[in-house]
């Protein structure tokens, strides 16, 4: 081979190396801007993430105060009833034992004069006994 060809290879191959590294420099360049676009999606979606952690994070704390109210109207709802059914047992049973003594004292009273009854009567058969008795005689 003669000088001019081989300096024409040289030149060919020097052009062609020259180019592949321009190619290289090239997808190196793409790559790096897909990672840089990569990143900044990562950190937008990143920011959108927290955004939502944040308003969810509001909002369990919104309703975790709701339902802690809830559980605080609810006992003192309980203690409410508990109240009223101690007030409610206590007259009731206070009602019963004064309708207990009266209902007592009234049949009491009417045993009584039901006895004393009973006694005018036995006197009175008594008496017309003795009556019958004398008459007999």
């Amino acid at each position: 081979m003669n000088a001019t060809a081989i300096t024409l290879i040289s030149v060919i191959g020097t052009g062609l190396v020259s180019a592949f590294f321009v190619i290289v420099r090239m997808i190196f360049g793409l790559i790096n801007k897909l990672i840089s676009q990569m990143n900044q999606l990562e950190d937008k979606f990143t920011g959108q993430i927290n955004q939502l952690e944040d308003k969810f994070t509001g909002l369990e704390d919104r309703v975790t105060g709701q339902l802690n109210r809830l559980e605080d109207k609810f006992d003192n709802l309980a203690s409410d009833v508990r109240t009223l059914e101690t007030t409610l047992t206590d007259k009731f049973t206070s009602e019963l034992k004064a309708l207990e003594h009266k209902l007592t004292n009234k049949f009491t009273s009417e045993l009584r004069a039901q006895g004393e009854r009973i006694d005018r009567v036995y006197d009175l058969v008594m008496v017309q006994g003795e009556r019958l008795a004398r008459m007999e005689l």
